[in-house]
């Protein structure tokens, strides 16, 4: 299981985004907070795949809980 990824963010009037502070790139967006977080998470597993011929050891987290905003 994956530790935890700090994670950060932006909030305007019409949508949130949420990015990981040590994994550039890794972001989305979503209407509000839980759905921004959420489309973070989904996207965990394609960030791997990316990542995954580089020596970056990056492993995506299962579960919300492991998101420290």
């Amino acid at each position: 299981m994956a530790a935890s990824v700090s994670v950060y963010l932006e909030q305007g009037v019409k949508r949130t985004f949420a990015g990981a502070l040590d994994w550039p790139g890794w972001c989305r967006q979503g209407p509000n907070e839980s759905d921004a977080l959420a489309a973070l998470l989904a996207y965990g597993p394609k960030y791997a795949t990316i990542l995954a011929g580089t020596r970056l050891g990056f492993t995506a987290p299962k579960e919300l809980s492991q998101m420290v905003v």
